[in-house]
């Protein structure tokens, strides 16, 4: 007996659908609105820092303890027990 003949129809194409690359499928997670809360969460820790580490996170200092500091740097420098 013969083998039953297999019918083979045209060559498909994959699909590209799991084959994106890392930018592409990290910016689909960075703007999925699961990860809203996250990523904004980041973002305000991140401007924090910044806020912080630049001259503008001086404001936040009050000020008697600037007065402070520096009386007691000028009086070490004045007993000699700190050199400038």
């Amino acid at each position: 007996m013969p083998p039953k003949r297999v019918t083979v129809g045209p060559a498909t194409v994959p699909s590209r659908v799991g084959n994106e690359g890392f930018l592409t499928s990290a910016y689909r997670q960075l703007t999925a609105s699961e990860n809203a809360t996250i990523v904004r969460s980041i973002l305000v820790f991140g401007a924090a820092v910044a806020f912080l580490h630049s001259s503008l996170g001086e404001v936040l200092i009050p000020p008697y303890v600037l007065s402070f500091c520096l009386f007691n740097v000028k009086g070490a420098a004045a007993d000699g027990l700190l050199s400038l």
